[in-house]
């Protein structure tokens, strides 16, 4: 008799137990769900680096557009129930990045169409196979709960075969609730931009010696020495991952434009 109770009292608390973990289940769906919003994928950090233990989620909006004289791919992160100061940080400068193509996709279809005979003067928009296409893609660094670091990459046709490229990066103290500049990497060291200054010089005197194969000219030396001089608006673009701050140089800020945006590797 009393082994027939303490049986059904096992039972119960058996199904007890995993009426419990069904409901626990269900809230984590229903807490979820909201996240996964049309036009947009729902992401998290895991899926970048196996060993953050930290899985802050985000989701990547991607978008198709076409105006007037432009058009455009886009993806960049929005963080779910994130900072508000940095979404709205990386949706104003895609949204700046558009006005100012479809600016210069504009002045160089007129620019273009000058020559051309037009029905009574009259410019006729492109077609959609002549627009510019600007296209915006995303890079993850760090992202976990201490530090959000990533970059957009921009890639701009200007017309004649010709693209401009174009890297803004973001990196944001989650508990200080601010960006970070790259003296932050450094807090302790007030002659870091010296030591970054004379590593990225080295570092891409040898990239663009071995890309060449062959010494760089004084004239290409003296342009890298000033890209790379110890000057805060040389390195204000920049990722933090994997123990390493990454630098980008723009185009022309350190080689010729065919060179694109070279990057170094410092490591911390």
């Amino acid at each position: 008799m009393c082994d027939n109770r303490l049986m059904e009292k096992q039972k119960l608390a058996e199904l007890t137990l995993g009426a419990v973990v069904l409901i626990f289940g269900v809230l984590i769906a229903i807490n979820f769900a909201h996240i996964d919003e049309s036009n947009a994928n729902t992401l998290t950090s895991i899926m970048f680096n196996r060993r953050q233990v930290t899985t802050p989620l985000l989701r990547v909006v991607d978008e198709v557009g076409e105006n007037v004289y432009s058009k455009s791919e886009i993806a960049y992160p929005q963080f779910v129930r994130g900072p508000v100061d940095l979404n709205n940080a990386v949706k104003s400068v895609v949204s700046d990045a558009l006005l100012r193509h479809e600016s210069m996709a504009e002045a160089n279809w007129l620019a273009r169409s000058s020559g051309l005979d037009t029905a009574g003067g009259k410019v006729t928009p492109p077609t959609s196979v002549d627009k510019l296409l600007l296209r915006i893609t995303w890079e993850p660094g760090e992202i976990n709960m201490g530090r959000l670091s990533f970059l957009l990459r921009f890639r701009a046709a200007v017309g004649d075969g010709h693209t401009i490229e174009e890297v803004k990066t973001f990196n944001y103290d989650v508990r200080g609730h601010r960006m970070l500049q790259v003296a932050d990497m450094f807090p302790d060291n007030p002659n870091y931009l010296d030591q970054l200054s004379g590593f990225a010089y080295d570092s891409l005197k040898q990239q663009l010696t071995e890309k060449f194969s062959a010494k760089l000219g004084d004239a290409a030396l003296k342009w890298l020495k000033a890209g790379t001089a110890p000057e805060k608006n040389n390195f204000k673009e920049f990722l933090v991952m994997h123990g390493n701050v990454i630098l980008y140089f723009g185009q022309n800020q350190v080689a010729a434009y065919k060179n694109g945006v070279p990057e170094v590797w410092y490591p911390l």
